[in-house]
């Protein structure tokens, strides 16, 4: 599955109508968390080709958006999700990789 296509599935799972949360990187985060707290289970294979985005900073990190400490945050909230059933793999990119000059 495409990965873009993964996000609008995952709203539809999870019931999410909101306008806010429509196809923006800055939101990727938020749609995990809102999975998570739910206690649904998404289709696995959504589920990895949703998290497979952030293993491209391309797709969601921008360094004027984003601190160290948010990185860590949203890191906490993408690796829970993750390991919540059904759990996927994932390989995010780390902080020295992110920022290789700090902030």
């Amino acid at each position: 599955m495409n990965p873009w296509d993964a996000y609008p599935e995952l709203k539809r799972e999870l019931d999410v109508n909101d306008a806010d949360l429509d196809l923006d990187p800055y939101w990727l985060p938020e749609l995990a968390l809102r999975f998570k707290e739910s206690g649904r289970t998404p289709k696995k294979e959504t589920k990895a080709a949703f998290l497979s985005l952030f293993e491209d900073p391309l797709e969601w990190f921008d360094t004027d958006l984003f601190t160290i400490t948010a990185v860590e945050e949203v890191y906490k909230v993408i690796r829970s999700f993750a390991e919540q059933d059904p759990a996927v793999e994932i390989n995010l990119p780390t902080i020295e990789e992110l920022f290789p000059y700090g902030e």
